[in-house]
This record gives structure tokens, C-alpha cells and sequence, in this order.
């Protein structure tokens, strides 16, 4: 049987007690909370796919993500809106090479304006300047397109680069191999520009940009993403919350096989008593921290009573299918 076990524990770094929930196999012990004090694991182990080791070549690796077939689209669809637009552009496949490494060379190597990497002073770059002119590159860059706006339908937010999300996330499910550990997390690609979707997270890092969802390996590869369009914008509501139907999504997505002993960790802001159950009916074992508006009746020692314990004490409970309140208020 399937249970559910929530952990309140004082860490030796934290002021704060924290709360735990995770999914695990264990027997049933009815309907009601119990007080446990060990538990076993039985998940099905599973044996993680070789990922591909890195090539030498650097060209080679972005070829992996950047296909033929890709970048040909591209040079289709931006010679589409040139001709649109009435100029006489003929983008080739060459060109959009050159194009596409200099926009991911200006990630790195990164000046105020783009016409200094044309400079001829000795301490800029020379690739993309020997490579292409300056006229020709922003011309390209102007007409730059991926997908054909007279087809556009009004309901995608993401319609005019939606076909490079969709390589991208094929790509990297393709090239990289499931890991038997998996974490769902969000991230800020930042952008300072004005755009309706571009959000402002208080405490972060990079507080403007793109709110970024993305299905991680335990090493860091990331194996499924997609970008925040605000919340009238997202799928269709599973009732889970925002961040728990995105974790089912990402999930389905990336085609997590079920019963084979996959692990998932999540932060609080996804972690919900009515997630956990759905996922541990999949065979998913799940762990992540949860807000204290969410444990729904668990009865767990106040946080007033475990800051008076020494640091290192924890309390917990485990069920099997004891909650009733399906309420989630999600709270640090």
C-alpha cells in the first residue's frame, strides 16, 4: 500500500522548523494518522540509461539541439516573412548558422550594442565580424521568424517560437537519457525588455524575465521545460494548483514510465496532500518540502514546540489515505 508520510525536522542550519512530505510504500495502517518511528522503502529500482558522453567538437554538440532540420525551418520561415514584407532576403542555410552562433557567442561574450562586435578594436571578438557583415546581420535579424504569423490563431501565447520549444524538448528527451532521480524546479530566464509575460519574482536572483518551468536530472541536465504565459495562459486545470498541474505536465511530456521506481523532488511551491497521492498512484516516489496551510490535519508538533527542541529533532506521521480536506494554500 501506498502511503503518505509528513516530517517536521529542526535542521542544525535553520532557525525554522521545516516540514517534509514524501511518497513511499508501506503497509496500511488505516484511516487515521499514526506516529511512527521507522519505515521501510520498497520502490522498484531503476536502472538509469547511459547518457551519451560529450563530443569533442563543440559544433557537434549543438548539433545535437540544433538539427538540420531545424535550422532549415528557420531559413523557410524567415525567407517567408521577408517575402511578406516585401525584401529581397534569401537567407541560406550558411547564413543561419552564422546567425544562430552569433546570437549564442553574444551570451558570452556580451557588449552594451551589437555593432561592437564589428569594432575593430583588438580586444573584441573577430569570429562573427569575419563571418558575416554588419548590414547583412541585422537584416537577418530584423526578418528573423519561426513560425508564419498568418497562421496564427490567437490562442498560443508562445505560437511564434512554439516549434523551437517543441525540437528543444524533443531533443533534449532524445539526447539525454532518463534519469532515475528528477526534480521539477522553476527559473528565470531574464529579459529586461517589455513583454506581457515577462514577471517580477521579489528575492530572487534575476528578479525580471521569463518564468521558466523545467523536469531536471540529479546532475543538472535538463530533460523538459516550458515557459510561464501567466495563469489564464497555462493548460487545462488539473486541481492541483499552478505549480502541481505543471508538475503532471512536465511529467506526461517527458513520458516518466510509471511503477519503476522513479523519485521526484519538489519544492514547496508545488507540493500538495492531493499531488502526492495522485503521484504515488503512478509509482512515483515523491519528496518535497511542504507550506504549513497544506498538511490538512496532520497532526503534527506546532512549530512554536519544535523550536524549543535541539537542533536535529524531527516529528512525523505516515497514512495511507487518511486526509479528507482537499484545501491548498501554499506557505513557506
Amino acid at each position: 500500500m501506498t502511503g503518505v508520510t509528513v516530517t517536521m525536522s529542526h535542521w542544525l542550519n535553520t532557525e525554522k522548523p521545516s516540514v517534509r512530505v514524501c511518497v513511499r510504500e508501506m503497509p496500511c495502517v488505516g484511516e487515521k494518522w499514526t506516529r511512527c518511528t521507522t519505515y521501510k522503502r520498497n520502490a522498484k529500482q531503476y536502472r538509469r540509461v547511459p547518457k551519451l558522453k560529450p563530443p569533442v567538437r563543440l559544433l557537434i554538440s549543438l548539433s545535437y539541439f540544433f538539427s538540420e532540420g531545424i535550422i532549415n525551418f528557420c531559413v523557410e520561415q524567415t525567407n517567408l516573412y521577408a517575402l511578406q514584407k516585401n525584401v529581397d532576403l534569401r537567407m541560406s542555410m550558411d547564413e543561419a548558422r552564422v546567425f544562430i552562433g552569433g546570437i549564442l557567442m553574444s551570451g558570452y561574450a556580451k557588449y552594451p550594442n551589437k555593432r561592437l562586435y564589428w569594432s575593430e578594436k583588438s580586444d573584441s571578438p573577430r569570429l562573427l565580424a569575419n563571418s558575416m557583415r554588419l548590414n547583412r546581420f541585422e537584416k537577418i535579424l530584423n526578418n528573423f521568424h519561426l513560425n508564419d504569423n498568418t497562421q496564427a490563431q490567437g490562442t498560443d501565447r508562445l505560437y511564434k517560437i512554439r516549434p523551437l520549444i517543441t525540437h528543444l524538448n524533443e531533443a533534449f528527451l532524445k539526447h539525454g537519457g532518463m534519469d532515475e532521480n528528477l526534480s521539477i524546479d522553476e527559473s528565470m530566464i531574464p529579459y529586461y525588455g517589455r513583454h506581457y509575460a515577462k514577471q517580477y519574482i521579489r528575492g530572487k536572483p534575476i528578479r525580471f524575465g521569463f518564468k521558466n518551468w523545467a523536469l531536471n536530472s540529479s546532475d543538472g541536465y535538463m530533460l523538459q521545460f516550458d515557459v510561464y504565459m501567466g495563469k489564464n495562459a497555462e493548460s487545462v486545470p488539473q486541481g492541483y494548483g499552478v505549480g502541481g498541474d505543471k508538475v503532471v505536465d512536465l511529467l506526461t511530456k517527458a513520458n516518466v514510465p510509471h511503477h519503476k521506481g522513479f523519485k521526484l523532488f519538489i519544492d514547496n511551491y508545488f507540493t500538495s496532500v492531493k499531488l502526492l497521492r495522485n503521484l504515488a498512484s503512478m509509482g512515483i516516489c515523491t519528496s518535497g518540502t511542504i507550506r504549513d496551510g497544506r498538511i490538512e490535519k496532520c497532526p503534527l508538533r506546532k512549530i512554536a514546540a519544535m523550536k524549543k527542541e535541539q537542533r536535529g529533532s524531527s516529528d512525523f506521521r505516515f497514512t495511507d489515505d487518511g486526509w479528507q480536506d482537499s484545501r491548498c494554500k501554499m506557505e513557506r
